[in-house]
């Protein structure tokens, strides 16, 4: 029984972490990477705390393409979610996937 529970709450994060992964691919192929959602986060605090490497660089990327930033820095990294977090602080937090 405990066992089967132990799988039921692996199978329920791993649900919990596909749908984070497909709002934010969502957001970027709809290119509204500057949204915040009630909490304060960005795409880019999602996929942070999600562990994205990868999905962070499209954004930043992305975010830097369509915005000439002359301090070369992007805005999005800069954003504090409602918990004082910015993307590089829930990075940090979190185990990296590529």
């Amino acid at each position: 029984m405990l066992a089967a529970c132990v799988l039921f709450c692996l199978y329920l994060v791993m649900m919990s972490m596909m749908m984070m992964m497909m709002i934010t691919m969502n957001a970027l192929q709809r290119s509204d990477i500057g949204g915040i959602d009630a909490y304060g986060n960005t795409v880019l605090h999602v996929a942070a705390y999600s562990g994205h490497a990868g999905v962070c660089r499209q954004i930043i990327v992305q975010q830097q393409t369509e915005r000439d930033d002359v301090s070369g820095m992007t805005p999005l990294i800069d954003i504090l979610n409602r918990d004082g977090c910015s993307p590089i602080d829930l990075a940090k937090s979190k185990p990296t996937r590529r």
